[in-house]
């Protein structure tokens, strides 16, 4: 009897086990009833936000690889320079008279990079029958002492401090109180001219004929900036195949039958502007903007 009593017990015991089991079966599903958007969405979220840094992952790598491809044809482009400088002007860099090796050299302080210029003059210097000449050129180097024949007229600015501001809707390049660029509503225009001069240090805004300049430019410490900006439009041009053309008493700077600035009737400023364009060597104008009222402009090498 004792043993009837105790199955009996278990057999109710179990009833119970699988009462309970059935119930929290039911909570369960009803929970997942209830919640299947938001455990659908946070499963999506979780999903997305995975591709999305692999995505971020990936343009990281392109945009890195992009700029050192873009560094590399830099490069090339300055060695096949070199090479066609001083080959073009070897018998001036070998020649026996130290005043038309100096007039090669500076030519050459004021169209190279100076890490370029550098290494060439420390070779020069070795093996040059007229090492003083090249040991001057690095000097003149490290001073910075090499200055154009011509008046510049320069304002100079702190890219550290130059920001990107609105006065009246209108947006402007300023350099603490001092308005350097105005661009209307182009505020996009404005805030990429901010990035360009921020990467190339660009610290002195100079004009040819102002109040009214026909021709501005900009320099990094009294040198060409130098380098690439990703994603700039530029035209590439040649300072020595460019020349003055009069025609129809219109002064403008061509390169062979292509236009590159014009200066209508003002000669003496297309003279001035060609002088720039020589002295510094620059090898790129570059525009940001198709409003030409609104237009951020510049040189490079």
């Amino acid at each position: 009897m004792a043993t009837d009593d105790l199955d009996r017990e278990r057999l109710s015991l179990e009833r119970a086990r699988l009462e309970l089991e059935s119930k929290r079966l039911e909570i369960e599903q009803g929970f997942f009833r209830r919640n299947l958007g938001a455990i659908i969405t946070a499963a999506v979220t979780l999903i997305a936000v995975s591709v999305s840094g692999f995505q971020v992952w990936i343009a990281h790598i392109a945009s890195e690889k992009e700029q050192r491809l873009a560094e590399i044809e830099a490069e090339r482009r300055w060695r096949l320079d070199v090479f066609s400088i001083v080959s073009t002007h070897s018998d001036l860099i070998f020649s026996s008279d130290q005043n038309k090796q100096r007039q090669i050299r500076n030519v050459m302080l004021i169209t190279l990079p100076t890490d370029i210029v550098s290494a060439l003059f420390a070779d020069l210097e070795r093996t040059s029958a007229q090492a003083q000449v090249w040991s001057e050129g690095r000097g003149i180097l490290q001073l910075g002492t090499v200055k154009p024949t011509f008046k510049e007229d320069c304002i100079r600015f702190n890219p550290s401090t130059t920001s990107v501001a609105e006065f009246n809707g209108r947006w402007k390049v300023i350099d603490g109180a001092h308005w350097m660029f105005d661009f209307g509503s182009a505020e996009d225009v404005a805030r990429q001219a901010l990035q360009i001069i921020a990467h190339y240090q660009m610290n002195e805004s100079c004009f040819v004929g102002r109040p009214h300049p026909s021709f501005r430019y900009l320099l990094s410490s009294s040198r060409a900036p130098e380098g690439v900006f990703k994603g700039e439009e530029c035209i590439r041009f040649n300072t020595d195949r460019i020349a003055l053309n009069g025609e129809g008493g219109m002064w403008r700077i061509v390169e062979d039958d292509r236009v590159l600035f014009d200066f209508y009737e003002e000669i003496q400023e297309a003279q001035t502007a060609m002088q720039i364009l020589q002295f510094y060597r620059f090898t790129h104008y570059c525009i940001v903007g198709i409003d030409a009222r609104a237009r951020f402009d510049y040189l490079r090498r």
